[in-house]
């Protein structure tokens, strides 16, 4: 557990500028009121950005130790009563919030971010020299 806690402790703390980038792409897609799913979610860090988006309401599944530090950091937020932490265990229950949330949402937030993930990468690969 400590290995997963450090991992996500460092995704939390030394990627400010990834972080930035993930809350703008979701600012652009999300609109007040809108249902998110959040598979893989990790520490459900981009469900809390969803809700300070304007999300109603998230719904974070993880399959991994992660799920405890997950319920701790939503617990520390403003959003612990939108966000619902879902063990992979509970996929069912994931798959029945899923058709609540919007497909053109998550559709728009996975192209804002494949584009920034692809900008990114040609800007690291420029700076690199090739």
């Amino acid at each position: 557990m400590t290995s997963l806690l450090e991992f996500h402790a460092f995704l939390l703390s030394n990627t400010g500028s990834r972080l930035d980038r993930f809350a703008k792409a979701l600012a652009a897609a999300i609109r007040p009121g809108d249902t998110v799913l959040d598979l893989g979610a990790g520490s459900a860090i981009l469900s809390i950005l969803a809700c300070d988006a304007g999300a109603r309401r998230a719904y974070a599944v993880e399959d991994t130790d992660a799920v405890s530090i997950a319920r701790a950091l939503v617990a520390s937020t403003p959003y612990r009563d939108r966000i619902e932490i879902l063990p992979v265990h509970d996929l069912a229950q994931a798959l029945e919030h899923a058709l609540k949330a919007s497909p053109v949402r998550m559709q728009q937030v996975r192209q804002a971010l494949t584009r920034k993930a692809s900008s990114d990468t040609r800007r690291a690969g420029a700076a690199r020299g090739k």
